[in-house]
């Protein structure tokens, strides 16, 4: 996972979950290529 910086942390190997401060997602996809979180506000 992450091997194309799917997670946009800037490293290449990370397969723990990184919790987002005061982010409460909606809606979350992950795929070979892409992750996005839809959150109930910007961040």
């Amino acid at each position: 996972m992450n091997d194309f910086g799917q997670l946009g942390l800037s490293d290449d190997d990370r397969s723990t979950p990184i919790r987002i401060p005061n982010l409460k997602a909606m809606f979350v996809s992950a795929g070979y290529y892409h992750t996005i979180v839809i959150g109930t506000r910007i961040v």
